[in-house]
């Protein structure tokens, strides 16, 4: 059984008012890019144990608004961005967040999952 593998360049947290970008590339087990045409990304933050969400990326056409940024569907990166307006917005606090994938043909699936704090910075 192969191993998938993703690099990812993010940091665990984001400074609030600052704008936010990290690179995920991902390689499933057959050692080629992922191809994400088709598919949506999501990524939903919240506060532990929160039933509501404080902030939910999907899929934006460009790399300068806030959500997931697919710049070459077939070369199996995309980009979580959230700019300073709406990190502005978010309070200090430690969030757990969920990255899935929907197939265009509707199959969701859990990508990867992890601790982010959003700070406060003077």
């Amino acid at each position: 059984m192969g191993c998938t593998s993703y690099q990812y360049n993010g940091c665990a947290s984001i400074d609030i008012g600052r704008d936010f970008s990290s690179k995920i590339t991902y390689t499933p087990s057959s050692g080629t890019a992922f191809d994400f045409t088709g598919y949506t990304i999501t990524m939903t933050i919240r506060e532990r144990n929160a039933v509501s969400d404080t902030l939910v990326l999907t899929n934006v056409g460009d790399s300068t608004t806030t959500g997931i940024y697919v710049e070459d569907p077939e070369s199996g990166v995309f980009y979580i961005q959230i700019r300073k307006e709406e990190s502005a917005l978010i309070a200090a606090n430690s969030y757990t967040y969920v990255i899935d994938f929907t197939s265009p043909g509707g199959d969701l699936t859990a990508f990867l999952a992890g601790d982010i704090s959003f700070i406060e910075v003077g």
